[in-house]
């Protein structure tokens, strides 16, 4: 399997889909490496939902923090970074793509109960599928394993039980999502429940940086749409 990580030249692409506004070329550069971030007229607000080592990331690249006091958020980002820390980050090395399976609690009533899943850092998940991870738990979806395709596949997450399937091919029609939904793949073990998230690989399209751009940029697309809506509100109430 070839390795993928994101490059300078796509970089660039994402400032250039850009108005030149400083605060939305902030959001959108630390969402597509995976950061729950969400601007206002300011700056860029972190959830409190962020992994520990994400909040650790953001600091040591010297991003100008102060402290937010609200239930949602816990911090803020101002908009003075520099193009070198926003790359840096961008950038971030990708170890792997897992989350650990739990076993146990697999039951309709857990899942019922299930408003948040796991808390993964950034540099565990694949460069292209890292916001979409991070985006499923506000839905109260948990994911047990994702991977980007590394070019040579399309990108897959997995669920950790049939309950949670049933909920997100219920709960991505309403976010403006008409591509793959979730399945079951009966002749896998723990990880038949799958969502192939596009139809093709970046390799079957070809990889240029406009094609990766367009590709990513669909995947983002979505994230955007479930962090900026109510659909999370919604979904809670649907459970």
């Amino acid at each position: 399997m070839q390795s993928f990580s994101y490059n300078t030249e796509l970089f660039d692409r994402v400032i250039d889909s850009t108005s030149g506004n400083e605060i939305e070329i902030l959001e959108k550069i630390l969402r597509w490496r995976g950061f729950l971030v969400k601007k206002d007229t300011s700056g860029v607000l972190v959830s409190r939902g962020i992994n520990f080592e994400d909040f650790q990331a953001l600091v040591e690249n010297r991003l100008p923090l102060s402290p937010v006091f609200s239930r949602e958020w816990g911090a803020k980002i101002h908009p003075n970074v520099s193009i070198d820390q926003l790359r840096n980050l961008f950038l971030l090395p990708s170890m792997n793509g897992m989350v650990g399976k739990d076993y146990y609690n697999d039951t309709y009533a857990t899942f019922k109960k299930c408003r948040y899943g796991a808390k993964v850092p950034v540099n565990h998940l694949d460069y292209g599928i890292a916001m979409l991870v991070k985006v499923m738990p506000l839905l109260g979806l948990f994911t047990v394993m994702s991977c980007d395709g590394h070019l040579s596949s399309p990108p897959m997450i997995w669920f950790k039980n049939i309950h949670h399937v049933n909920f997100a091919k219920r709960i991505l029609v309403q976010c403006q999502w008409d591509g793959n939904l979730p399945y079951e793949d009966e002749g896998w073990s723990w990880l038949r429940f799958q969502w192939q998230v596009m139809e093709q690989s970046l390799e079957e399209i070809g990889d240029t940086v406009e094609n990766r751009f367009n590709y990513f940029n669909n995947i983002q697309q979505l994230c955007n749409y479930i962090m900026d809506s109510d659909i999370s509100t919604k979904a809670r109430l649907l459970k």
